[in-house]
């Protein structure tokens, strides 16, 4: 080696030693928070977790190794190594650029301002270290752009997504710029050089959408909502990152919704204040270390004769493009700074020997850096890969799966901690004790400490005096340490300690809410705004107190609830726990003093809807007139309707959800879904229909399927979209739903389902739903198990079902009335009628006269129904349905002129569509075909009841003589509704009866290849049976 080599081998390593040695300094345990660990944890060890896409998988299995699997004395270690890997890969940048001095001065330079220290956990350390291996490749690829280096840097770039995501448009930029600037060679080698760079990073990525798509059942091509509050903040003018609770509710969000489309429509709303926050974001970006900035844009001039200026300013920019969209903190430009570091090295040398060539970027450098990055990305991509197979082994979010990762990795502190911290949550104090005090042990950190504390807290007994006497020096643990002596003090009864200790916590800046840094006006009154009634500290305070029983947990909400920080928000909080022990005067004086803490619309809806679960309607709609003039956002207004929707208030949640109607409302998808079912069920159809519109509009692709709902809330999607009569997007929500695992969900959820499948005439799904929600099933859901059986044909099973019910309940009216239908069902008619008659013994409730009736008709006494009917219609004279019910009893009890003058009766209160359709069934029942026909010559709007009644009236016509009118009819009918089955076998027989059989085959031919109607199965069938007979 020469002596200048040696010269800069030794500069380089002082330079190394520096950045490595470091991090000794920092407590690394700090760096990062808790959940940030949760997504790698689950990935290395197969546990469910709903975040597991919250973190691209090379930085969450990083980050998790790094902190839980690496010995504590190795992290600094581990973390110098990885800084000194940058300083030099940040000198072979130089190198590239220019000299070895440029790459000497830059590495200065980035050690001097301290941008390779681990600032967040490693995080954005390795990131730094992905983006400057895609630098080092750009330049490098720059010199000879081959297809061959193109897949190099292509796969850099996917290893960089894969750790974190804002490079993903970087391919499509570089393609666009170079596509530009070597426009004077062939397109063809222009094509095969950049194909390489464009498909790399999509292919790498591909395991990472394929495990989303299978856990998630959507497309999620990069983290999941992890940069939501940045998209609302950008979108809302705000120029750093918003910390805190609330920013997506404050903005109009509800759970769920989608930031980046509501983002989107925010900024085409206001594209000044969005263009002018875009500016201010760059200059605050900029102002870190302004000098470099100035000395890296003169490079853009004095480094121009250097083809390696271009693509690493392009770089430069694009990163920029890409973070200002949106609320920034300074620390998401760190891996920014070394390129500009670079470029402003090769500035201040730029007169120093203008003419020499770089000497290019070192092979030692350029393929072990290349080979580690590959290495973290196939790790990543590998856990990644297994993941959806190792979690449907089994259970991931079960304890069972958490004792199975703790039995194959006993010395992991995250898994002893979070099954600690489940059991405490789940009421387990002695056995969270025991966890937390084994991660401890493994990982002495104050956060560790503070988790064993709380357990021990909530135990009780020896060992709960321990809050009063920890002392912990690092002031964000401190602020901890004090919430929790706060609360100690509050469930003791000493409200004046927790009070003091309360402001000791706010004082050391515990769950701060707020902006780190570039505060204007417009931005600190906004903080104020979100951050009034301190919502973090009310949420901590709320979680802190959840292992105790809400007796408990009542009385010390009750007592933080006072202080005039948090207005009426804990205490409100405090009146939930009491009503959950059962304690209604309590939970009702406790709104009471809320009500005079001046709440916000959003505390008034909760204080609404609390009253409304004590059963008190009347301060229920007091509290909501007040709420409607606090609040008129779209989400509050959606909340207030279903509020009075649930009070019985129709009226009032029609007025209230008008305003939405209106062109100007802004919802996310999720919430207009929401808002189409309050409508619905509030009885108004045609407003549901238009916010179902609203909520394909702002859909993905306008596919309602591809909202992001829970599963609950599919299924709450699927049932209305049957009810609006959208059959085939019900389907589509419960095909989805078929695919979620069993162990997920209560046996409820898929009875829910089966209910759901059955109304739309799917037996077969609904049979695998309720296979299963078998097993151990509480009284309440084997009662509804059985009637799902019984309603799918299955009276045998229905019958056993309700008998293991008769021997595990009380011989109750109801339960014998079960009975009875089940053996009707399965064609017992003797033991049928002795269960009636022991329901009528024992004393049948008015609620259930009716159905009493029906099946006292069903077994042929129609003497009984009618005197039934009688009874029930003194209460309900003008309830048309019940009119025809007795009707028909009349008729079955051989009275003729009372059936027909009762049927006369019910038409005269000119009934609802769908009642009309059963008035006339009843009149064709009777012979009165004429006077069905009456009823029929008007179809009503709703699409499903016109194609019912076109189908009614051709059958009326057929029956009168009148074919031509009647195949006219039926055919329509058919038009309307494929899959109404019943109207193409009547449609065929008067093809058959007037010789014109291939028709006939024709129709039922075209009549099968529909999904059948609800309710349509029996006809479906025979028109098989017709079919083979036609055509054997």
């Amino acid at each position: 080696m020469t002596r200048r080599s040696l010269g800069i081998a030794a500069l380089l390593a002082v330079l190394c030693c520096w950045a490595g040695l470091e991090p000794r300094t920092l407590d690394l345990w700090k760096l990062a928070p808790e959940h940030a660990y949760a997504p790698g944890e689950a990935l290395l060890h197969g546990l469910q977790s709903p975040g597991v896409s919250y973190s691209m998988p090379v930085s969450s299995v990083g980050l998790a190794f790094f902190h839980h699997h690496l010995a504590p004395e190795a992290r600094p270690w581990a973390a110098g190594a990885l800084a000194a890997l940058c300083v030099i890969l940040l000198y072979a940048l130089g190198c590239g650029l220019q000299s070895a001095a440029c790459g000497l001065l830059a590495a200065f330079l980035a050690v001097r301002m301290g941008v390779f220290l681990p600032a967040d956990g490693l995080e954005t350390l390795l990131y730094s270290f992905m983006i400057l291996l895609v630098a080092v490749l750009l330049c490098w690829r720059t010199r000879r752009p081959t297809p061959r280096r193109g897949l190099v840097l292509g796969l850099a770039v996917g290893a960089s997504l894969l750790a974190r995501s804002p490079l993903f448009l970087f391919p499509l930029c570089l393609a666009a710029w170079e596509w530009l600037s070597r426009r004077d060679e062939p397109r063809a080698e222009r094509l095969r050089s950049l194909a390489p760079v464009l498909a790399a990073p999509v292919l790498l990525l591909l395991p990472w959408l394929w495990m989303n798509a299978a856990v998630h059942g959507r497309f999620i091509p990069l983290e999941a909502t992890r940069a939501d509050e940045n998209v609302v903040a950008g979108a809302l003018g705000i120029i750093p990152t918003i910390h805190g609770y609330g920013i997506r509710g404050a903005a109009g969000l509800s759970e769920g919704d989608d930031a980046v489309a509501w983002a989107a429509r925010e900024a085409a709303r206001h594209p000044l204040r969005y263009a002018g926050s875009f500016l201010r974001r760059l200059a605050s970006a900029l102002t870190g270390h302004p000098l470099i900035a100035f000395l890296a844009l003169a490079a853009l001039r004095l480094c121009r004769g250097r083809k390696e200026t271009a693509p690493l300013a392009v770089l430069a920019a694009y990163f920029l493009a890409v973070h200002c969209p949106m609320g920034i903190e300074p620390r998401y430009f760190t891996p920014l700074w070394p390129i500009l570091c670079v470029l402003a090295a090769g500035t201040i040398l730029s007169r120093w020997r203008p003419d020499d060539a770089p000497p290019g970027i070192p092979g030692w450098v350029l393929w072990p850096g290349f080979a580690l990055a590959t290495a973290f990305s196939a790790a990543g991509l590998a856990y990644a890969a297994v993941y959806p197979a190792r979690t449907a082994v089994a259970d991931g979010t079960s304890t069972a799966a958490l004792d199975r990762a703790i039995l194959g990795s006993p010395r992991d502190p995250w898994l002893w901690s979070e099954r600690g911290l489940r059991r405490l949550r789940a009421g387990d104090a002695g056995g969270a004790v025991k966890d937390l005090g084994q991660a401890l042990q493994l990982d002495p950190d104050p956060r560790r400490q503070l988790n064993h504390a709380w357990a021990l807290l909530a135990r009780g007994g020896r060992g709960a005096g321990i809050v009063k006497l920890l002392h912990i020096e690092d002031a964000p643990m401190t602020a901890r340490l004090h919430l929790l002596q706060a609360v100690a003090a509050a469930l003791d009864g000493k409200g004046a300690v927790a009070a003091a200790a309360l402001e000791r916590a706010i004082a050391s800046g515990v769950d701060r809410c707020g902006a780190d840094s570039f505060p204007t006006e417009r931005e600190k009154r906004f903080t104020e705004r979100l951050c009034a009634g301190n919502a973090g500290l009310e949420v901590r305070i709320a979680e802190l107190l959840e292992p105790w029983p809400p007796r408990d947990r009542a009385r010390a909400l009750a007592a933080f609830g006072g202080s005039p920080r948090f207005g009426a928000a804990l205490t409100v909080r405090a009146a939930h726990a009491a009503a959950e022990a059962g304690r209604t005067r309590e939970a009702t004086s406790l709104l009471e003093r809320a009500l005079g803490a001046r709440p916000d619309g959003t505390a008034l809806l909760a204080i609404a809807g609390l009253y409304a679960r004590l059963g008190r309607g009347d301060r229920a709609l007091r509290t909501l007139r007040q709420a409607e003039s606090a609040g008129d956002a779209a989400l509050e207004r959606l909340q207030m309707a279903s509020l009075y929707l649930e009070l019985g208030r129709q009226d009032d949640s029609r007025r209230v959800l008008r305003p939405l109607l209106e062109p100007s409302a802004r919802l996310a998808g999720a919430s207009w879904l929401r808002a189409a079912s309050v409508a619905f069920h509030g009885g108004n159809a045609p407003s549901a229909r238009r916010f179902l519109g609203r909520a394909r509009a702002a859909a993905p692709r306008r596919r309602l399927l591809r909202l992001p709902l829970e599963p609950e809330e599919s299924l709450a999607a699927a049932a209305l979209l049957g009810a609006l009569g959208d059959g085939e997007g019900a389907r589509s929500f419960l095909n989805e739903l078929a695919l979620l695992k069993t162990e997920r969900r209560p046996a409820a959820f898929w009875m829910e389902a089966a209910s759901s499948a059955l109304s739309l005439g799917d037996s077969g799904r609904a049979r695998g739903f309720l296979k299963r929600a078998s097993g151990a099933l509480p009284p309440a859901e084997l009662r509804r198990a059985a009637l799902l059986h019984r309603e799918l044909g299955e009276a045998g099973r229905s019958q056993a079902l309700l008998e293991e019910l008769l021997a595990r309940s009380p011989r109750t009216p109801v339960l014998l009335l079960d009975l009875a239908e089940s053996a009707l069902r399965a064609g017992d008619r003797p033991l049928a009628l002795r269960r009636l008659d022991g329901a009528a013994a024992a004393g049948i409730p008015r609620e259930e006269l009716r159905r009493t009736a029906a099946l006292r008709l069903e077994l042929g006494d129609g003497r009984a129904a009618l005197r039934l009917y009688e009874g029930l219609l003194r209460d309900r004279p003008r309830d048309a349905d019940l009119l025809i019910e007795k009707a028909r009893a009349a008729g079955a009890a051989g009275q003729r002129r009372l059936a027909l003058k009762t049927l006369d009766r019910a038409a005269s209160l000119a009934p609802e569509p769908a009642t009309l359709l059963r008035l006339a069934a009843a009149y064709q029942q009777m012979n009165e075909c004429g006077r069905a026909l009456r009823l029929l010559e008007r179809p009503p709007a709703d699409p499903a009841l016109a194609a019912r009644t076109l189908r009614d009236r051709g059958i009326c016509r057929s029956m009168l003589g009148e074919p031509a009118a009647a195949v006219s009819d039926l055919e329509a009918a058919l038009r309307a509704a494929p899959g109404l089955h019943s109207a193409a076998l009547t449609l065929g027989a008067l093809h058959e009866a007037a010789g014109r059989e291939d028709r006939a085959e024709r129709v039922y031919r075209e009549a099968l290849r529909a999904t059948p109607a609800p309710g349509e199965d029996a006809a479906t069938g025979m028109l098989r049976t017709r079919l083979q007979e036609l055509s054997p």
